[in-house]
């Protein structure tokens, strides 16, 4: 499918705007339909990521976190969560999947990850 640019830009904040509501379901449904539309933008796949996240998709949530790290990340500040979203922090919200998902060992190795890759806070990474 071709998107026009309003068409496209109207897509995004909608996802926006379910995300901010934490309407999870369709936030993760819009992001999806955003990130197959421009597959090359890190930033809707880390918001796809937490799209996913919030619906308990924790299996899709670490793919789409996995392809933002793959790609990079231009937006670093999110207003809803204010965390600096750095390759840190996005290896520390795999770990997170991997945790929620019960697999303890992944989540232990994932967060090793995100500590390689500049996560520092401390108070996080414990909980």
């Amino acid at each position: 499918m071709v998107w026009h640019m309003p068409d496209f830009m109207g897509m995004v904040a909608r996802a926006r705007v379910r995300t901010g509501e934490k309407d999870w379901a369709a936030a993760a449904e819009l992001w999806a339909k955003v990130t197959t539309a421009n597959p090359v933008n890190g930033d809707y796949w880390a918001r796809l990521g937490q799209a996913r996240f919030g619906a308990k998709d924790y299996a899709g949530a670490r793919e789409a976190y996995e392809q933002a790290l793959r790609l990079g990340l231009l937006d670093r500040y999110w207003p809803e969560d204010m965390q600096l979203l750095v390759p840190g922090e996005v290896a520390y919200r795999i770990a997170c999947c991997e945790a929620a998902a019960g697999d303890r060992e992944a989540a232990i190795a994932a967060l090793k990850v995100a500590l390689d890759r500049g996560m520092r806070d401390p108070a996080r990474v414990r909980s």
